[in-house]
């Protein structure tokens, strides 16, 4: 795990305890843009990732908390908060998607991989 998100996973603690903060793997809510062009088999992992996050997510009594949380300016470009990416994240904030460009990498990769996502399920 990175430092920013050491850092992030322990001031979350402080603010909500739902069903990611104890779980054995926080680097679920948080998955790894690829640094290249995705192969389809990483494309299919960070889809597993994904969903999976988003599946203990839905389960999770904290589920709003953690999206009114994932929607403040400094979270709302990275990460699964609230059962939602930060590209769901950024389009449900009004974001355009020709605005995408100005945030984070990550944010543009879980982006594509929402427009993406559907094809991988066939």
């Amino acid at each position: 795990m990175s430092e920013g998100r050491k850092v992030m996973a322990k001031d979350f603690t402080d603010v909500i305890t739902g069903s990611c903060t104890g779980h054995e793997n926080p680097d679920l809510w948080f998955p790894e843009p690829p640094k290249y062009r995705p192969s389809i088999e990483n494309s299919v992992a960070l889809a597993g990732q994904v969903n999976e996050a988003i599946s203990i997510c839905n389960r999770c009594p904290e589920m709003m908390r953690c999206y009114n949380e994932g929607m403040k300016p400094e979270n709302i470009s990275y990460g699964i908060w609230g059962g939602m990416t930060a590209g769901e994240r950024l389009l449900s904030s009004g974001v355009e998607r020709e605005e995408l460009d100005t945030f984070t990498d990550e944010a543009k990769a879980i982006d594509m991989f929402n427009r993406i996502s559907p094809w991988l399920e066939v």
